[in-house]
């Protein structure tokens, strides 16, 4: 450790020496020469290195755990083959997109606007509203987001708002005094919102990555005719300021 000169920080430095005996002209040694170059951005950028090839390990198992998850979960839930392909082809793209949003930043964070936008840009912007500030995720949580947002448009498709020609849906996200983050997804315009009489596979992957994933909570509406929810989750969480419940 070396304190900067004026400072009373110390600073962690790393340090590259070679040793050269000086010898008069009978050859005796009579000194050694000593010659430094401080290597701490090399040691620092081998050291980054490291840790990316960690992450990057670490989150080819998450990413391979949920595609598993995923396609797991959808074959038992589909109701014949075809609609399986559609429903686990659209699920890996959503994953892909917030995959390459994230290599962008190389892996660091993303926005929640642009992750929610990445979702829902093959509709018509006419049809989609999204209001609220820029909130950084942390790769995970963006990840979980995407897949969040990706399944709440599929049933909008389905059997919302989207599936009609006028159908309309807002999407507001605001981070509270008290500490969390609440997404409100409402629908309007379209079919009468109907309570399904179970729960289907996106249902299913809200409620666990809302409650399982981050320890937060999924609260949707059927009434006044259209469907609504509201996601709370605690902000510090998706940033990756804490870690996760």
């Amino acid at each position: 450790m070396i304190r900067k000169p004026g400072s009373d920080d110390l600073q962690e430095t790393y340090l590259d020496f070679s040793y050269d005996a000086i010898r008069d002209t009978d050859g005796t040694i009579t000194g050694v020469f000593v010659q430094g170059s401080d290597r701490s951005e090399d040691v620092k950028r081998q050291h980054r290195q490291r840790l990316l090839l960690e992450e990057l390990n670490h989150r080819v198992k998450n990413t391979l755990a949920s595609v598993q998850s995923i396609v797991a979960q959808t074959l038992r839930s589909a109701a014949d083959p075809a609609s399986a392909k559609q429903a686990i082809g659209a699920r890996l793209a959503a994953l892909s997109k917030a995959h390459n949003l994230l290599s962008a930043q190389e892996w660091t964070s993303a926005d929640l606007g642009e992750i929610i936008g990445q979702e829902v840009a093959v509709f018509d912007p006419e049809r989609i509203s999204l209001d609220g500030p820029r909130f950084t995720l942390s790769p995970r949580a963006s990840i979980s987001l995407a897949m969040l947002v990706h399944e709440l448009a599929t049933n909008a498709v389905k059997y919302g708002a989207l599936s009609s020609e006028t159908g309309t849906v807002a999407i507001v996200w605001r981070e509270e005094p008290e500490g969390h983050l609440t997404l409100a997804w409402r629908e309007s315009g379209g079919p009468p919102a109907v309570q399904p009489d179970r729960k289907g596979f996106g249902t299913r992957l809200i409620e666990s990555i809302v409650a399982g994933e981050f320890g937060g909570s999924y609260a949707p509406s059927f009434r006044d005719q259209r469907f609504s929810c509201i996601v709370t989750l605690e902000a510090a969480v998706l940033r990756g300021e804490k870690a996760q419940p």
